[in-house]
């Protein structure tokens, strides 16, 4: 590629940091808050509950919720970005793939089917890790 702009890959790899850290976040709350209990069966820490809360109750409301919405749009993002890479793939076949300009009808149809299928449970594992 002769010509391409080097910001471009400093792009890239701002980017790539903050979706490490957005997904290192993830993993540790769902550490502290889903998965480790005391034991009265209570979370160990709120983690990003907490921060939410005062995120929204320190500057203004709608930052809270903004974060808590960006969670969940990253979340539903990656989900996305994993099922157009990988489609319905059992060990040497892929069915359903997604390629550009050569995409079947019925595959498309299938692949929408799934993410509208994988944004219902994103929405409910987000609704219950941010209870």
């Amino acid at each position: 590629m002769s010509g391409a702009n080097p910001l471009l890959y400093l792009l890239y790899f701002v980017i790539g940091v903050v979706f490490f850290v957005l997904s290192f976040l993830w993993w540790l709350h769902i550490a502290l808050f889903l998965v480790w209990r005391d034991v009265n069966g209570y979370p160990l820490h709120t983690f990003l509950n907490r921060f939410f809360i005062k995120l929204g109750d320190s500057y203004f409301d709608f930052l809270g919720i903004a974060a808590f919405g960006g969670m969940g749009l990253y979340l539903i993002w990656t989900v996305i970005k994993g099922e157009l890479k990988f489609g319905l793939r059992f060990t040497f076949f892929n069915f359903y793939p997604m390629k550009q300009n050569e995409t079947w009808m019925n595959a498309f149809l299938f692949n929408v089917e799934l993410i509208l299928i994988s944004s219902c449970a994103v929405t409910q594992f987000c609704s219950r890790a941010f209870s």
